[in-house]
């Protein structure tokens, strides 16, 4: 099989509407590392592995990469994305799926890099019932967001922003959180902007508007996702630099700048309306 998307589930919504996206992106399999003490029950696919996770609250990225050796050989490509990313093909590649763009267009790289777009709730107090649909404002990426506490999870992106890849697993030995480690031979990477070579660590440098509307590939970041969902989120996670104390922190980021109905739109070509009740 071709191509694995790996994530984490503690107490995020919308778990189902991120696995109905990537199989109607062409990922082969899905891989969920859900917390033992989590109450989401994902209906029954084939094509999706639920596994219990026991630590959530101490090295986080343990069982992913513990996941990740069993299966690495299994799959060609892989992706390792939080519920609330969402990546899609844009702009002149915008009809191809995120399978059909990689093994088309980047069947020779060992890595893509792909930049986050910062999107906002513009304030929705209850969760609504499609992220993709409701949530329809992001940052402008052409301004500076300094934080007003300096939240470093909250820091300015203007100078650089971070990425998610799309990574081949004979490359790479293992998964960090924004990029995979462990290079086995000379690897190749690019990012999925303008397609120049891109040394791998966690961020890209200087994503403006101008960049955005070049880009091939991007990934939307869907941090708030609404008043109700940052305090649930804030006040039961257990993952480092998760404190209750942040829920205004991240709701400072909510920077509701430029309507972007790209993914609303696409989110109907493949679902439908989804209704608010």
């Amino acid at each position: 099989m071709s191509i694995a998307l790996i994530t984490r589930h503690l107490n995020e919504p919308f778990l189902d509407e991120f696995v109905e996206y990537y199989l109607r992106e062409g990922i082969d399999r899905i891989f969920i590392l859900q917390d033992k003490d989590g109450s989401y029950n994902l209906p029954f696919h084939e094509k999706v592995s639920v596994m219990v996770s026991n630590q959530f609250s101490s090295g986080q990225m343990k069982d992913v990469n513990a996941l990740y050796q069993q299966i690495r050989f299994s799959f060609k490509w892989f992706l390792f994305l939080d519920c609330d990313e969402f990546m899609s093909t844009v702009n002149e590649k915008k009809n191809k799926t995120l399978k059909e763009i990689i093994q088309g267009d980047y069947d020779s790289v060992d890595c893509i890099a792909v930049p986050w777009v910062m999107m906002s709730c513009n304030g929705r107090e209850d969760t609504p019932p499609s992220l993709l649909q409701y949530n329809v404002h992001r940052w402008n990426h052409d301004l500076k967001h300094p934080h007003p506490t300096n939240w470093h999870k909250g820091r300015c992106r203007y100078d650089k922003i971070e990425i998610k890849c799309i990574f081949k697993g004979s490359s790479f030995g293992k998964i960090t959180i924004h990029y995979p480690g462990s290079f086995i031979g000379n690897c190749t990477a690019v990012n999925s902007v303008n397609n120049k070579g891109f040394a791998i660590n966690p961020f890209f440098e200087g994503l403006h508007e101008k960049e955005i509307e070049e880009a091939r590939i991007l990934c939307f970041h869907y941090r708030i996702m609404s008043k109700e969902a940052c305090e649930t989120k804030y006040k039961s996670s257990k993952l480092d630099g998760y404190k209750k104390s942040n829920v205004d922190d991240l709701w400072a980021t909510d920077y509701p700048e430029i309507q972007e109905e790209f993914m609303k739109n696409k989110s109907i070509q493949y679902f439908g309306v989804k209704m608010d009740v």
